[in-house]
């Protein structure tokens, strides 16, 4: 700053009356920063200036968030601070989970807690029937509409467990339940009913629920309409080859068990018959967890297949940070650790042999009952691994059919059967804007493929959103979201002066990464036929034709006595501009006014103010005719003064003691114009 000041000395003065002298008090930030109203940092590092005491007295006070939000709003982390912000610049508060409306926020004290306002409990009414396994004791929870705070009386079902809790997403909704899961399948003996509880899946005898006729049951499993899951040798409607296709716990945990001695994902339930098949189980999320902090140290001889770098894995380590490990020569694939139980021995696996085939009936490695995949040409030929030509003879091969939505077909299209195996790895993958690992599985031999694995990506919105847009995204798990969930939400709209040719897209090329936002096209407007004393055109094709804002901004200034920048604002395409920006000049009395001038009123014009505010005090001083008028050229300024001017007299001699020599002093001037007069010295005047 040209006084010397920086922005470490003006920090140090924590209000705006003590910011003066070469500092600025920014009222957006409540802070004090080095500048003066004409210097370099003047404007551009703050948007809302005060400078003198008087605009201090203008400046509303600036606060900051509450420790905790109060109950029915929601702030996102971003927008709001840290530190002292105006009531106008705090975004990213929104209304939480079972409120709704608009946010207000309100500053009452300089450096005090923001207040908000607008958000209200949604109400909602209990659906006409509940959900399976939902109970109402018939009061506490209406009739009519009521908020969530309002309704009790919910419970979970009979061979249900958990706390039933209900959301309200709209106004005038109605409830939506969670919380009650389903014990035991069994007691649903219909396949509607069955289908109906999250957790079920219903086995027909023959292919599927065609009809009550068929020897039916109800078990956990999969929940499917279309095709719902069908018997097989495991009780609770999995088989291990339908679950062995997950290679991590947490994603294995859902209707199958995690063998953490093997290392591998098998049928079975806590309770059911195959739960005795491996000496250590996780069947939750929290199993898994648990898990994974469990350590172990490397077996002193190594599995065939498997090779040590000799570093990365000493000592007691967890599975996963067990490094240095590879598949040896021969062998394909990637090095899985399991460490179960804990201080024991790690499991190893994820290394297949490598098979050169050259017939086709070419004989898969011993061990593990593996045999030849069909059709056998596939391996008849070159180098494939085990994965590719051998299986376990409970693999089923089906046919493909219609993909789901996230995936996408490879070699496994136009023909079939196809083994899942197959076309998990090479025959299928995630779309773009998905990510995962594409799972197939054969429920029996001849059905249709099912596909799972693939998840929409999700993404953060770019901070600050790109021009044209406004909005945000409801964040999920991790403060990512669905670019699908939030255009259904519609929360991320065109900004004003945009319009949607055809509509807001939000891509989200990488998962985790930031959504590309797409649809919003600029207006155009026309300008209006008078464009008023505060702007003006100048060249540059802005007129006779529809331009949008950024087009005519370059031709278009503010009038003399006006300063900006000028702003344009195109509310509806093919609209008229409405201009902003432009506000007239304020300026003060010079320290000593022009000759011919005078104020009539003492001490008016001090202070900043618009010409026509000070105009009306001015006069022209004795000696001077003429209407005076004051105009203001540059903003925080000195006035200009003009329209008085000296009174011009004729000269009537002779006058006793005087002389004129009529050269100096012609027939009419100014008093000061005249210069040829003098005293009569012959006849004794002087002076």
């Amino acid at each position: 700053a040209s006084s010397g000041w920086n922005d470490t000395t003006c920090g140090s003065y924590p209000n705006c009356y003590g910011c003066f002298g070469g500092c600025g008090w920014c009222a957006t930030t409540s802070t004090c920063q080095a500048g003066t109203p004409t210097g370099a940092t003047t404007g551009g590092s703050c948007p809302r200036w005060a400078w003198t005491a008087t605009d201090c007295t203008k400046v509303p006070p600036a606060c900051h968030l509450p420790g905790s939000m109060p109950t029915g709003y929601l702030y996102e982390g971003v927008g709001c601070g840290p530190g002292y912000l105006l009531a106008e610049n705090c975004e990213g508060v929104s209304c939480a989970s079972n409120f709704g409306g608009v946010v207000n926020v309100s500053c009452g004290a300089q450096h005090g807690e923001f207040t908000f306002s607008g958000c209200t409990a949604l109400t909602c009414a209990l659906p006409s029937t509940l959900p399976v396994g939902y109970t109402y004791a018939g009061s506490g929870c209406g009739p009519g509409l009521v908020a969530k705070a309002n309704c009790s009386g919910l419970s979970c079902a009979a061979n249900f467990n958990g706390t039933a809790t209900v959301t309200c997403g709209a106004v005038y909704g109605t409830f939506a339940f969670s919380g009650c899961s389903v014990i035991s399948c069994a007691p649903f003996t219909s396949c509607a009913t069955c289908t109906s509880v999250p957790g079920c899946g219903w086995c027909g005898a023959a292919l599927g629920c065609r009809s009550t006729a068929d020897s039916a049951t109800c078990s956990f499993g999969w929940v499917t309409t279309a095709e719902p899951l069908l018997c097989n040798s495991a009780a609770e409607g999995y088989t291990d080859s339908s679950c062995l296709p997950f290679t991590s716990c947490h994603a294995c945990v859902v209707g199958c068990g995690w063998c953490a001695s093997t290392a591998t994902c098998m049928a079975g339930d806590p309770s059911g018959p195959n739960s005795t098949t491996c000496s250590s189980w996780a069947w939750t999320s929290a199993d898994c967890t648990a898990l994974d902090a469990l350590t172990c140290t490397l077996p002193g001889a190594l599995p065939v297949g498997y090779s040590y770098a000799g570093s990365g894995c000493e000592g007691s380590v967890t599975g996963a940070s067990c490094g240095g490990l590879s598949c040896a020569s021969s062998f394909s694939g990637t090095v899985a650790v399991s460490c179960a139980p804990s201080q024991g021995t790690a499991f190893l696996r994820g290394c297949s042999i490598i098979v050169t085939c050259g017939s086709a009936n070419f004989s898969c490695p011993g061990g593990g009952g593996l045999v030849p995949k069909l059709p056998s040409t596939q391996c008849a030929s070159g180098t494939c691994s085990q994965t590719d030509c051998c299986l376990n003879p409970t693999d089923s091969s089906c046919f493909v059919g219609s993909l789901p939505v996230g995936h996408v077909a490879g070699e496994c299209v136009g023909s079939g059967p196809f083994y899942p195996s197959v076309c998990g790895s090479k025959g299928f993958g995630c779309a773009a804007g998905y990510h995962g690992t594409a799972v197939a599985q054969c429920p029996r031999p001849g059905a249709k493929m099912r596909f799972s694995g693939c998840a929409e990506n999700s993404c953060v919105l770019p901070s600050p959103l790109p021009a044209g847009y406004s909005g945000r995204c409801s964040p999920g798990a991790g403060g990512l979201s669905m670019g699908s969930l939030c255009a259904r939400q519609r929360t991320v709209s065109c900004a004003a002066g945009y319009r949607e040719e055809p509509g807001v897209g939000l891509s989200c090329s990488t998962h985790g990464g930031v959504f590309n936002l797409s649809g919003c096209t600029a207006n155009a407007c026309w300008l209006p036929s008078d464009l008023g004393v505060s702007y003006l055109l100048g060249g540059g094709g802005c007129s006779g034709a529809a331009f949008t804002a950024a087009d005519c901004l370059a031709a278009l200034s503010c009038a003399p006595g006006y300063n900006g920048p000028p702003a344009l604002v195109c509310a509806a395409h093919y609209g008229t501009f409405k201009l902003r920006g432009c506000t007239e000049n304020l300026c003060r009395i010079p320290p000593s006014l022009p000759e011919g001038y005078f104020l009539a009123i003492p001490g008016r014009c001090v202070a900043l103010q618009k010409a026509a505010g000070c105009a009306v005090g001015v006069q022209c001083m004795a000696g001077y005719h003429g209407a005076p008028a004051v105009s203001c050229n540059t903003h925080g300024g000195t006035f200009n003064f003009s329209g008085c001017s000296a009174n011009q007299c004729s000269l009537s001699l002779p006058v006793a003691g005087y002389l004129s020599d009529t050269v100096g002093c012609p027939s009419l001037s100014t008093a000061v114009g005249c210069a040829g007069l003098s005293c009569d010295v012959a006849n004794h005047y002087g002076g």
